[in-house]
């Protein structure tokens, strides 16, 4: 009998603690996932150029990312970072092979309202080069729009936070 009238009194307390007012001054953190981009390269015929036996492939070595005043080479992909408080972890360009075809992940970026835009290039090995712009639109008191770009043309995105683009050479 004792241990139900401890358990009564503590649930009480914890009934009474937990009621209360409002706090105006509460702190709301909103996390924004961060956004990501997947290029798939083709030729006019829909041959994959990333997937080094198909005839006309691009030079793999080659291809090169331009992003915040540094370099970045084309690597394999890798396992995320894992972390409790999950941030933009910008890795790069990654190699990946998706149900058969090969793609190029870039990310991650910044998907919060405080970045209005960003952008990077990628020189293709065999002389062209592409721009990819991103830009982050603050809606209603937490919500974030985001828009694509591939050489300063809207590129209809796929499922928010990313987008899925196909650059055709």
């Amino acid at each position: 009998m004792r241990n139900i009238y401890l358990l009564m009194a503590l649930c009480l307390s914890f009934a009474i603690t937990s009621c209360g007012d409002k706090n105006e001054d509460e702190i709301l953190f909103v996390d924004y996932a961060p956004v990501e981009f997947y290029i798939s390269v083709e030729n006019a015929k829909g041959v994959d150029l990333l997937n080094v036996e198909n005839e006309g492939a691009l030079d793999l070595d080659a291809i090169t990312l331009y992003y915040d005043e540094k370099t970045y080479v084309l690597n394999p992909k890798t396992e995320p970072q894992a972390t409790r408080v999950y941030m933009p972890h910008f890795e790069g360009m990654e190699l990946q092979k998706i149900d058969g075809k090969y793609r190029i992940y870039v990310g991650e970026f910044e998907g919060g309202p405080w970045v209005e835009s960003d952008s990077f290039g990628i020189e293709w090995g065999d002389g062209t080069r592409n721009t990819f712009t991103y830009t982050n639109t603050k809606v209603g008191q937490h919500g974030v729009e985001h828009s694509f770009f591939l050489n300063d043309h809207p590129v209809k995105s796929g499922a928010y936070p990313y987008v899925s683009i196909t650059v055709i050479k």
